[in-house]
C-alpha cells in the first residue's frame, strides 16, 4: 500500500515519461479500481490503440509482469496509485487527482497531434 508520500511536480513528470505508467493512470482514471490483469490487459490495448479483447494473452502476461515488479511499485510509494498486492487490485491512491489534469492535457495533446497526422 501507498506510503502516502505526495510527489512533486518534478516526481510527476518523470514518472509520465514512460508511457506504461501513463497507460496505467489512464486506465484507473477511466476505470477507477481494477484487477491487476484487468488493468494489463486494459493499458496493453490503450498503448496499441486495440480494444482489450483483442490482446492476447502473452502480452497481458508480460505487461503484468512488468508492471508488478517495475511500475506499481513506483507508482505507489509516490501515493498516485494504492496496490493492494495481496488483493491483486489496483486503485486510483491518494495523489491521483494531482496528476488527472496532466493526463487530460497530454490525452488533448496527443488527440490534437493525431489530427494534424
Amino acid at each position: 500500500m501507498s506510503s502516502q508520500t505526495p510527489p512533486s511536480v518534478d516526481d510527476v513528470f518523470a514518472l509520465l515519461t514512460d508511457p506504461d505508467r501513463r497507460a496505467v493512470l489512464s486506465v484507473l482514471r477511466e476505470h477507477g479500481s481494477v484487477e491487476e490483469r484487468t488493468l494489463a490487459r486494459r493499458a496493453a490495448a490503450h498503448q496499441h490503440d486495440s480494444t482489450p479483447d483483442s490482446v492476447n494473452d502473452e502480452r497481458v502476461r508480460a505487461t503484468r509482469l512488468t508492471f508488478w515488479h517495475v511500475h506499481l511499485p513506483r507508482l505507489d510509494e509516490t501515493s498516485l496509485v494504492d496496490h493492494d498486492r495481496s488483493a491483486g487490485q489496483v486503485e486510483p491512491g491518494p495523489a491521483f487527482g494531482r496528476v488527472v489534469p496532466v493526463l487530460e492535457a497530454a490525452a488533448e495533446y496527443a488527440g490534437q497531434h493525431a489530427e494534424n497526422d
